[in-house]
């Protein structure tokens, strides 16, 4: 009933107009995406729901316009969101390594707690080294029983990542590594904290 009554007072103005030509402006927000059909000569602007596009092309706008108008709007809002996610993401994983190194600390330390020494490289399991989402890869260091080092260093995408790699050692001393694409890395308090 709605639909139709709007298509309806759009064609009356349609008559009483004759607008010289319009336009299209698509907005995306919250409640969803508005479709709003302008013309020159309007003294109010009607705005539409996203399915009412026959009654915009009853206006005078062909579909390739409208079609244009949307894949425009589309693409802005990629461009904005791109950016946005690509930094969550790498943010995820760099909490993900985090996390994983810390667990990889307790475990030595338990370790050195139950024999009296940290094992060697050899001993560690396979899943003290794991990383949720495989961004990351830990290298340990441990050849004489009474220190190590932990490194998580960052692999395909990630490997780009401002804080390059993750270093921990048996004191408990953070630090951050160089990689190949990170010559200078962000230091221990920007990465460590975030």
């Amino acid at each position: 009933m709605r639909a139709s009554f709007a298509k309806q007072e759009i064609l009356q103005m349609r008559q009483q107009f004759r607008p010289s030509y319009a336009y299209v402006q698509l907005s995306v927000n919250s409640s969803g995406v508005r479709l709003a059909c302008y013309s020159a000569e309007m003294f109010s602007f009607r705005t539409l729901s996203f399915y009412k596009l026959q009654a915009c092309q009853r206006l005078g706008l062909s579909g390739s316009i409208i079609t244009l108008a949307l894949v425009a709007a589309l693409t802005t809002l990629a461009v904005v969101v791109a950016p946005i996610y690509s930094d969550h993401a790498m943010r995820s994983n760099r909490a993900h390594a985090r996390a994983a190194l810390l667990d990889a600390v307790q475990w030595m330390e338990r370790t050195a707690a139950a024999l009296g020494h940290y094992p060697h490289v050899a001993a560690i399991p396979d899943g003290v080294l794991f990383v949720e989402g495989g961004r990351y890869a830990i290298a340990a260091i441990s050849s004489d029983g009474m220190t190590y080092t932990l490194t998580a260093v960052p692999t395909a995408e990630q490997a780009r990542d401002r804080c390059g790699a993750y270093r921990i050692n048996q004191t408990g001393a953070r630090l951050q590594v160089a990689t190949a694409e990170v010559p200078t890395p962000l230091g221990p308090l920007e990465c460590w904290a975030r």
